[in-house]
């Protein structure tokens, strides 16, 4: 060919490679040695190059053996074919397909298979703790043509399924992942709490220089969906915009510990590194709902301000269970008394830590049309907390259903290692 650089830099047509180790040094790492006893390289009848070596890496026994070619292709970097093969121990490799064209990233036709019998053996070979254990299968497959390149992975270890599916073309990559029986996930990872549910992911995303925009990124737990879009910047200084939308049957999904009411919920988000705004936050849960917005200013202090609203709260979903909870906490609090020596003093003799509210500003109010709490109602719920340079000051404010106010302040000013408490409450 004309083009020099079309194809390989060189075409090796015949060798013999015996006895070449290495040793590679990393810090804080025990030095990785490789041998390759044996690596012979010829040519077949149809042109192409054949490779069959034999070695050792980690005391692991390598094998290598394969074809690329013919040699019309790796001198015209067009129409390459690729039939290789490699093994690691129990771990095998096979990747086979052709390249179009050395110059473009078009006309890309592969295909890769890793598998073992055995993946807990490979993990501890490397370093990698992980408590999977069986065997071991990785289909993937890249293509690329018009328009762009597309790749896709079939995966799956032990107890554990994934697949993947990835578009990209023009700085656009458009994506959708699962990974099916999150609990038997947890299983096989030794990990607690994990719901029966099968976790999908898809969306785009736009890549420039100087952000991710992402359009309709999708996370689904079984029936419960939180969708992206938004911004996220390139760089240590960049700021990220989200608009977060979330919605599902169950609040127990997110979490164990919550209820089971469904929920729906609408925020923005602003970060930066010295701020984070939570603003338009909407949100219900059952019988409930909070709207408002909440701004965290990072810095020598934090400072926290927002303003939050309800027109219904009720909290009584998130109440059960309390007796139980209630029962254990009062019989640790006998076990720690009994263990406890006598003291002067009704609570403990360690000084206050006043000195923690000098290193966070809070200025917050809270206002509730109607509160409930299992069989207590209130009406009219103000709260505000404003803690500055140490010196906190609470405001509650509430009306009963049938009558009756109540209004309380408390003030604790703070000097040192003393306090003053002021505490007025009226009903």
């Amino acid at each position: 060919t004309d083009d020099a650089t079309a194809g390989v830099p060189a075409i090796v047509e015949f060798a013999e490679i015996r006895n070449v180790k290495v040793r590679v040094n990393a810090p804080e790492a025990e030095p990785l040695l490789a041998s390759l006893a044996s690596l012979d390289v010829t040519t077949d009848e149809a042109g192409f190059t054949v490779l069959n070596g034999k070695g050792e890496v980690k005391e692991l026994p390598l094998r290598l053996g394969g074809k690329v070619g013919p040699v019309q292709a790796l001198a015209s970097g067009t129409d390459i074919g690729i039939d290789l093969s490699a093994g690691l121990g129990k771990l095998d490799l096979k990747v086979d397909g052709t390249v179009g064209d050395f110059a473009t990233p078009a006309g890309i036709d592969m295909k890769a298979v890793a598998s073992s019998d055995d993946v807990a053996t490979i993990l501890e070979h490397f370093a990698v703790e992980l408590p999977l254990k069986g065997a071991l299968q990785v289909d993937a497959a890249v293509t690329s043509g018009d328009p762009g390149t597309r790749l896709a992975v079939d995966a799956k270890a032990g107890d554990i399924a994934a697949t993947a599916t990835v578009k990209h073309d023009d700085g656009a990559v458009k994506f959708k992942a699962a990974v099916p029986a999150l609990d038997k996930v947890g299983e096989a990872l030794e990990i607690e709490g994990l719901p029966a549910e099968d976790l999908a992911l898809d969306g785009l995303v736009l890549i420039d220089s100087q952000a991710y925009r992402l359009r309709g990124v999708i996370a689904r737990l079984g029936e419960t969906e939180v969708k992206l879009d938004g911004s996220v910047g390139q760089g240590t200084d960049a700021a990220t915009e989200l608009s977060i939308n979330a919605n599902g049957p169950s609040l127990a999904a997110l979490s164990a510990g919550l209820p089971t009411i469904p929920f729906k919920a609408s925020l923005n988000a602003s970060l930066t590194p010295d701020q984070l705004v939570l603003d338009a936050i909407d949100a219900s849960f059952g019988e409930s709902d909070v709207a408002g917005a909440v701004e965290v200013t990072m810095g020598d202090k934090t400072a926290i301000t927002g303003k939050l609203s309800s027109k219904r709260l009720d909290l009584t979903p998130f109440a059960a269970g309390g007796e139980e909870g209630a029962d254990e906490g009062q019989k640790g609090s006998s076990e720690a008394e009994q263990g406890e020596s006598e003291s002067q003093y009704v609570f403990t003799e360690d000084p206050l830590p006043f000195e923690a509210l000098n290193t966070t500003d809070v200025d917050m109010e809270v206002d509730i049309a109607r509160l409930t709490l299992e069989g207590i109602v209130l009406l009219d719920v103000a709260t505000s907390v404003d803690l500055e340079e140490g010196n906190l000051r609470f405001s509650n404010r509430f009306a009963g259903p049938d009558g009756g106010r109540s209004a309380s302040d408390i003030a604790l000013t703070t000097a040192g290692e003393a306090a003053e408490l002021d505490l007025n409450v009226n009903l």
